[in-house]
């Protein structure tokens, strides 16, 4: 799978995306953890990566969300969403109190309507030119609720 993202979504992804250089199978190998959604046998339509044990910021637990991408042939569809909520799932499952990613700029608007909070903690090291986010366990449990009503065509 790792292969067919490689050699198909570089192509994909539009010039104003800011994650051109982005490598799955060598982001895979340096990640705890990674899954793929898969639409139809073959066609991998999302993929994230992340950390398998919650992480420690501010007395609580979160679940760090490091890359996630929806193949640029899915993007505008339900995937983004239905992704996104499989992932705040996978957060729950962990027993995690919340979610936090580092955002590339242009997903700003994506994570906020899903209804994170522009927000960063003091001993979270978060790169100058990405835009932190916190989900709380509320908007979680909202965000994976949604999964049974997403349809995917």
């Amino acid at each position: 799978m790792l292969t067919q993202i490689q050699a198909t979504w570089p192509d994909g992804r539009q010039p104003s995306d800011q994650h051109h250089d982005w490598n799955w199978p060598e982001i895979c190998r340096g990640t705890p953890e990674a899954f793929c959604l898969v639409h139809q046998p073959g066609t991998v339509a999302a993929i994230w990566c992340g950390k398998h044990r919650p992480i420690r910021l501010a007395e609580k637990t979160f679940y760090r969300l490091d890359r996630f991408e929806v193949c640029p042939s899915y993007r505008g569809t339900t995937i983004g969403l239905l992704t996104f909520s499989i992932i705040a799932g996978r957060a729950l499952e962990l027993a995690a109190d919340g979610l936090v990613l580092a955002s590339l700029p242009a997903a700003v608007d994506f994570y906020r309507k899903l209804g994170g909070e522009q927000r960063k903690f003091q001993e979270w090291n978060v790169d100058d030119e990405l835009i932190p986010f916190v989900f709380d366990k509320q908007k979680l449990l909202e965000l994976h609720e949604d999964v049974d009503e997403l349809i995917v065509r």
